[in-house]
This record gives structure tokens, sequence and C-alpha cells, in this order.
């Protein structure tokens, strides 16, 4: 006797597009939203697979109630055998579709059916593009045995209810993934500058620190921070960069503020000059009062420090390691006698590998050797890099 269908009332509906949107902000709870819509449509497992029909990989996949083990196997094998994806490819993106009506009976007789749907306990598939385009495709799908019997109207009229949906929260997933790589693509590149920097909100909270503005920050500069805000040394140069601060989230000018500050533990002031993030629009619908609305460059000049990576020095000017040690030293301001001592080895020493150093950059003078790198692609690498 066939265990009777889901009957998917208004309250359940709901609750199931509630948690499709949950998961659209937090790709993390798709496993948790696959189970409530298999346990909805009485069905003991749910995938969403995200494939490359072209390169014929799958990149990623979320699950509920599916062995990890035959999902590896899809991944390495089955995929060139399955039959359902070229069938559901002659459908438009969202209709959805069940392999009870969609597939011949032919389909029964294949080797994808026996040694990988049957084998899971899955007779009865029903789902369909969520997302496509001309490589790419992401795919949601419900499964249940044979004797619970396939998807009824109504359980196929909810679907398409709810594909929709789906599609949308796959789209704010890309969208979000897109802005996270760009942050992290952004302060990748703020890590690898020498010269200090950090992102404010209005207030004065320090939203970002990028490695170099840290270190000078944890080797006693002069300015501190914290969640109340920045902080300098005198209460005066403080209330000026907060105020330069302020200034700046109202502006709608690209140029910024200077401040010179004087500290205790540096002869030179610290320069911080402070540059407006402008907005194309004023207007705000957000409650987060924690938007960027202002960037700190820091320069400390006394004790900056570049920690260039030797290994692309040497790739870029096909400088030996201790010729490219030698280079870095020299455009950290160290003199030769310095070096001699530090490095222990003989002024001759270094004099050759000097001249060795000037012949491969078309160089004549330290002065230049040393422009060359601090204006060139070196100053964006660090140690590690490779």
């Amino acid at each position: 006797m066939a265990t009777k269908q889901s009957n998917i009332d208004l309250h359940t509906y709901n609750a199931l597009v509630n948690g499709i949107y949950d998961a659209a902000m937090d790709m993390s709870l798709w496993p948790q939203v696959l189970q409530q819509l298999a346990e909805a449509f009485n069905s003991q497992s749910g995938l969403l697979r995200i494939q490359d029909l072209q390169d014929h990989e799958v990149e990623g996949y979320f699950s509920y109630g599916l062995d990890p083990w035959f999902q590896q196997q899809y991944a390495e094998y089955y995929i060139h055998l399955d039959p359902v994806i070229p069938t559901v490819s002659q459908y438009k993106t969202g209709t959805a579709l069940q392999t009870a009506t969609l597939m011949p009976a032919s389909f029964k007789k294949s080797e994808y059916y026996n040694d990988y749907q049957q084998p899971q306990g899955v007779e009865h598939v029903a789902g369909g593009f969520v997302a496509r385009d001309h490589s790419r495709i992401s795919l949601f799908g419900l499964q249940r045995a044979g004797h619970i019997g396939d998807y009824d109207q109504h359980e196929m009229d909810s679907l398409k209810l709810l594909i929709p949906h789906l599609q949308r929260a796959i789209d704010i997933n890309c969208h979000l993934f897109r802005l996270t790589n760009q942050v992290n693509a952004n302060r990748n590149i703020f890590d690898r500058l020498s010269v200090g920097v950090v992102l404010v909100a209005k207030s004065g909270t320090p939203l970002f620190i990028n490695s170099s503005a840290e270190a000078m920050i944890a080797d006693g500069c002069g300015l501190k921070a914290s969640q109340a805000g920045l902080q300098l040394e005198n209460h005066r140069d403080t209330q000026t960069l907060h105020k330069l601060i302020f200034d700046a989230s109202r502006s709608t000018l690209k140029t910024g503020g200077v401040l010179n500050a004087s500290t205790s533990s540096l002869l030179q002031p610290l320069t911080i000059l402070v540059t407006p993030i402008n907005k194309e629009n004023d207007f705000d619908f957000s409650f987060d009062k924690s938007r960027v609305a202002a960037a700190l460059f820091i320069d400390n000049k006394e004790n900056q420090q570049h920690n260039f990576s030797l290994e692309i020095i040497s790739k870029l000017y096909g400088l030996t390691f201790a010729e490219a040690k030698l280079a870095a030293a020299l455009a950290n301001g160290h003199s030769l006698d310095e070096i001699a001592h530090t490095f222990k080895l003989s002024k001759g020493t270094l004099r050759s590998q000097l001249k060795a150093c000037f012949q491969k950059t078309g160089c004549s003078r330290q002065a230049e050797l040393m422009k060359v790198l601090l204006s060139g692609l070196a100053v964006f690498s660090k140690e590690g890099d490779q």
C-alpha cells in the first residue's frame, strides 16, 4: 500500500520560503533547508548541486540524507552517464519536473539508474534547474523511495511555487559571494601596502586596519585604535583627527585633510591623510552605522620597513637570493656597513653583489636601485609570496 503523499499547507509553505531566504544570506544553512524541503514533500533526501556541463565537473553541492560516498562516485564517474541532465536541459530553467513523467521506460534499464540511483533507495526525483548559463547549472532535486509513489499534482504545484524562491536565493548567494571575493581582494591589496591604511565609520570607529597600520600601532607610533575610535597622544591632535573624519564623511569632494601629529616616540611627526569614501547616492536605507566613511593613510617614515619577498625580487629582476637580500636591505634604508655587520659579510663581497644588482637592474647608483624597488612591483610583494 502506497504511503500518503505530503499535504503542504500555507503555514508549511511560508516556513519553507523563510528558510530558503535564510540560506540566501548564509549558504551554510542549505543542508538544513534541504531537510525541511525533504520532510515537507515526504522525501528521504534533498540535493542542490552546481556543475560544469562542458568540463563535466561537480563544482560544489549541498545535500541532506544522501551518502557522501555516492556523491563522490557521481563526481568521478556517474556525471558522465547521467541521462537526467540532458533531458531536463530541454526545459526552461525554473520548470518543476519529475523523473516519473519525464524519463522514458528505458531509464530503469540504464547503468546510472541500477548502479547509482537504486542502491541509494531512490526511485522518484522531483526538481529542476534553478540557475543556468552557457556552461554551468545549479540543479535542485528531492528524492523518495518507490513505495511512497511518485509526486502528485499538489506536490508538483507546490514545488512550482517554491522554485522561483530557490532561484532568487541562488542569485543572492552568487551576489554575496562576488562581494565577499571583492572585499577579500581589497583587503589583500591593502595589506600589501607599506603605508598604514585604516578604514573608519563616520563615528571614527575603525572598521579595517591593514597589516602595516597594525605594525605601526604595535610599535608605539602614537596612534591607538579601539571600538571607541582612534586616539593620538595629544588630545588636540585627536580632536583634529575626529573632525577630519567627520568632515570627510559629509564631503562630496574627493580630497580630504592632512594631520601631522607629534608623538613622544618619533622625531618626525606622524602624517595622516584622511580621504572621503564617496557614495554616488546620498540616500541610504540602512540602519547599520558601520559603513566606511573615510580612509586614513598613515605614513611613519622613521620606522617604515618593507617586508619584501626576496623570491619575487629575484624573479622580477633576475637577481640571486643574496643579491635580492642586499637590494631589499638597501631599499629599507640600511647602509653597507650596517648590512655587512648584520649579514656577517665583508664589504668587498657586498660591493660585488651590488655591482651585479646594478648590471641586472640597469642602475648605476644605490639611490637608483632603491627607487627601482620602491616604485616597482616589488613593493607589493611580501615575504611568503611565491
